[in-house]
């Protein structure tokens, strides 16, 4: 069975209805998920930043660091030419788990 869509992505994406409002005990966000880390070369934080910002405003948080990490390695897989099937497959799978 599919996880129920958190309140605030119903809020986000204009579907919230009646039935959604009676939720209790849902999780609240934590902290925004932040800068690349500082370790990272320039062209790895501009990749960061460009994930970062397709993401729906309150959904990512620092919870979502580590995957945001894989995905932005597989995108700069991809954009220097190293990119292969299994690594798609994984980059869509990471990319699912963000926007889901």
């Amino acid at each position: 069975m599919r996880p129920r869509k958190p309140t605030h992505l119903h809020v986000i994406q204009g579907t919230l209805r009646k039935r959604h409002k009676d939720r209790e005990h849902e999780p609240v966000g934590g902290p925004p998920i932040g800068d690349a880390p500082p370790e990272w070369p320039i062209p790895g934080k501009l990749i960061w930043a460009e994930i970062v910002d397709s993401i729906p405003a309150g959904v990512a948080t620092k919870a979502d660091r580590v995957i945001v990490e894989v995905v932005c390695r597989l995108v700069i897989s991809m954009r220097t030419g190293k990119f292969n099937a299994a690594l798609a497959s994984q980059l869509r799978s990471c990319l699912g788990s963000l926007w889901a």
